[in-house]
């Protein structure tokens, strides 16, 4: 009877690789990931526990600093000028973008820390409304424009804001931001 498996002649080397040279070998890594692959060791003494204290090594603390990085809100780098919505609807750009006001030409803003519990209940009735608001990684193939009269030329046409040309899913009508051939 035949064999399914190859004989493997004795002078081959066959001692394991490291994933660690591996990888680093076939991919760019960025300096975070290699301080994460290091550091694995490490993680003995991870707590998963979020209150709990984190491990004293490099990938700790700068796991630690992307949280907060992620966690704190910056301000907008777009200006508004909200007159009668208190820059918490949609149509504040700075709200949209789910940032503070800062340094804006908007009327009785609400959209900043001193109005913070009020800014986040209406966060949260705009998210079951619109599941896709807030979002910035969907956000230029998820809104469609609705025109009626300005071709989608205009600045408030979502497609012609975002600068990209009307597909499909768009309700607009007599539409002239059509795809460059």
């Amino acid at each position: 009877m035949k064999s399914i498996f190859k004989e493997v002649p004795q002078d081959e080397d066959l001692s394991p690789i490291s994933p660690m040279s591996t990888m680093t070998a076939l991919t760019p890594m960025s300096p975070f990931t290699l301080l994460y692959l290091r550091n694995l060791s490490n993680l003995s003494s991870f707590s998963p526990n979020p209150l709990g204290s984190f491990p004293q090594s490099g990938f700790s603390y700068l796991a630690e600093v992307e949280t907060k990085k992620a966690n704190e809100i910056k301000p907008s780098t777009t200006v508004c000028g909200c007159s009668k919505t208190k820059c918490l609807k949609l149509y504040c750009e700075c709200f949209a973008e789910g940032k503070y006001c800062e340094d804006c030409n908007c009327k009785s803003c609400h959209n900043n820390e001193e109005h913070k519990d009020e800014r986040e209940a209406v966060m949260i009735k705009t998210k079951v409304k619109n599941p896709g608001a807030f979002r910035v990684d969907i956000s230029s193939n998820y809104k469609i424009c609705h025109c009626n009269k300005s071709f989608c030329m205009k600045k408030y046409c979502e497609c012609y804001q975002n600068g990209r040309s009307c597909n499909s899913n768009c309700k607009c009508k007599e539409c002239k931001n059509l795809p460059k051939n």
